[in-house]
């Protein structure tokens, strides 16, 4: 038999995507009709050109993130928080952070296989480091997971349907920007929240390209699986991947179940959708919850010891911690997993529910867009930074106005194009049928 020919089908943005449709009858009239216009034409495939251009994006990228990755040998911003955080997994002092712990999992696994022994100070902003510290082992992950970024950003465009040219614009974005620069060139975990973000975009919008349960569609909804696993075990601002990737899947599931309605009578319908539900629940919703209870048994195994942490804790917790000062109370039973898990999220929750204290860096969440407030992340006080020629070395958390400005926009006029699409009248032109 001949190989079945593909049909434009709607997917979630509206757009065209590859469904079969069986060889062996004639192409029908509305099969003929050029679809409607849609908001986002899904790429199934990727061009030379794209794969050309990934390549040069990624080669940028690792250039501009790796390049004088251990300037300044300071400590920079946060850095004295998450080098401590650092030093407590290699040395097993309990502590306590108000974020979810993979982020800080994935520093301390590059600076332990990089051979860090946990004795930098970390004592606050300007400290210096000392030459024996490996900084591309502590630094490199968000190096690494920043450079994945620009590719990725395109990428995601791509799958949208953007245009190649069209899709170099987020990419470059992402590359040029002064703020995503910094926060990839430094101790810090916001590159994995972001890196998790771009992921669930483009594992959802690659996903409308290929048949529901296919191997291609569950890889790619397994990779915004991971993606929402990544930002939400690192951060919980990371939870709003699970939000996007929820209103996608339920547009996805809908239009399932109208095309099996209006097909129940050539086949059943409610079995396939279903397995499409399941699927999706697994895949977004399980895979994340899993890596997230593993993330906090890897934190409790790796902090055995009392440290500045367990104060934060119950009694009853901190006599599980060696060499502290609570004891456990005979009779009453050592705390769960569970009962940690649970306990240590309610404090991370209270911690983050009163968070109150102000600096003058501080700026409110609408300011943010705009770029009407920056952050000095770090300023040289002498030698070597700081000499007659030069007399300033700092680091400001920036973005390129350009960039923000624009992004700023981009939901408004993402409406208004959509809009403006959606009200246009189709196009009826009939095509004619292969010979």
């Amino acid at each position: 038999d001949a190989a079945p020919t593909t049909l434009p089908a709607k997917s979630f943005l509206g757009a065209a995507s590859g469904v079969e449709r069986p060889s062996g009858r004639p192409p029908t009239a509305p099969e003929l009709r050029r679809p409607r216009r849609a908001i986002f034409a899904t790429m199934a495939r990727s061009t030379s050109a794209d794969r050309a251009v990934l390549l040069l994006l990624s080669a940028l990228a690792l250039v501009t993130r790796f390049a004088m990755l251990a300037y300044p040998r300071q400590v920079v911003w946060d850095e004295h928080h998450f080098g401590k955080f650092v030093n407590g997994y290699l040395s097993g002092a309990y502590f306590f952070d108000i974020h979810p712990p993979l982020g800080k999992l994935l520093l301390a696994l590059s600076a332990w296989a990089g051979g860090y022994d946990g004795a930098q100070t970390w004592e606050k902003i300007g400290t210096p480091i000392a030459p024996a510290v490996p900084l591309l082992a502590l630094r490199g992950p968000s190096a690494l997971q920043g450079s994945a970024l620009v590719p990725l950003a395109f990428a995601a465009a791509r799958a949208m349907g953007v245009s190649t040219a069209g899709s170099l614009l987020p990419a470059c974005g992402v590359l040029f920007d002064a703020c995503y620069l910094a926060e990839s060139r430094l101790v810090l975990t916001d590159a994995t929240l972001l890196l998790g973000f771009a992921l669930q975009l483009w594992g959802c919008a690659a996903s409308d390209a290929h048949p529901p349960l296919s191997r291609a569609w569950a890889a790619r909804v397994g990779a915004a699986g991971v993606g929402i696993a990544l930002a939400s075990c690192t951060k919980w601002t990371g939870l709003a991947t699970l939000a996007t990737a929820g209103l996608h899947s339920l547009w996805a599931l809908a239009r399932a179940a109208a095309a099996g309605w209006r097909a129940r009578r050539e086949r059943p319908f409610a079995r396939p959708l279903l397995a499409h539900v399941v699927a999706r629940l697994l895949l977004l919703l399980a895979l994340p919850a899993a890596a997230y209870i593993l993330c906090f048994h890897l934190h409790f195994s790796l902090l055995p010891n009392t440290g500045d942490g367990a104060r934060f804790m119950t009694p009853r917790f901190r006599a599980t911690l060696r060499n502290g000062t609570a004891a456990a109370v005979e009779g009453v039973p050592p705390p769960t997993f569970w009962e940690k898990f649970v306990e240590l999220n309610r404090e991370m929750l209270r911690a983050n529910s009163t968070l109150k204290k102000e600096h003058r860096w501080a700026s409110h969440w609408w300011e943010w867009p705009l770029m009407l407030k920056t952050i000095l992340y770090w300023r040289a006080n002498g030698p070597p930074y700081v000499t007659a020629e030069r007399p300033h070395a700092r680091i400001y958390c920036i973005g390129t106005p350009a960039v923000w400005w624009l992004g700023a926009v981009a939901p408004l006029l993402f409406a208004v194009v959509a809009a403006a699409r959606r009200l246009r009248p189709p196009e009826e032109e009939e095509e004619e049928p292969p010979a």
